[in-house]
């Protein structure tokens, strides 16, 4: 083989080389990236919204006569908030939720009352604080209360 055509065979495998350890690379970041923001989220779960939720259920709807309840696992959580036998359209009981979606960018907030289940909205975990939470627990409340 010619010199110059055997340089040829060696830089195109070379280049396609390294283009497909860029990819493998880019796949691995990807994962980590992954990973770490569900680390973070499930760290929020335990650190803000639980807490956020339990003081709007003891401060505000328990002493009011509303039912409560803690509710979610793994990487989704939220309040169920009914009186009597309430529920939402999917049979479980009206309540506001907080999921991390397959594609793991941002949260979900996700309502459901006896007219309606829809998500109102998502966040970035930076938006997730105290304050953000108990708004999204009302503006739910709000709805299940039909004010």
């Amino acid at each position: 083989m010619r010199d110059d055509l055997k340089r040829e065979f060696e830089k195109t495998i070379a280049d396609r080389q390294a283009r497909d350890d860029e990819r493998q690379q880019a796949v691995v970041r990807q994962k980590t990236e992954a990973e770490k923001f569900k680390a973070d989220w499930i760290d929020k779960i335990s650190s803000v919204i639980r807490p956020a939720l339990q003081e709007v259920a003891d401060e505000a709807l328990k002493p009011a006569g509303w039912q409560t309840n803690l509710i979610g696992a793994d990487t989704a959580t939220g309040l169920e908030v009914y009186k009597g036998n309430m529920t939402a359209p999917s049979r479980n009981r009206p309540n506001v939720s907080f999921l991390l979606p397959p594609d793991g960018k941002r949260i979900t907030v996700h309502i459901a009352t006896p007219g309606m289940m829809t998500s109102t909205g998502s966040l970035t975990l930076g938006e997730i604080t105290k304050d953000r939470i108990q708004e999204e627990a009302l503006n739910f409340f709000k709805k299940l209360a039909g004010g």
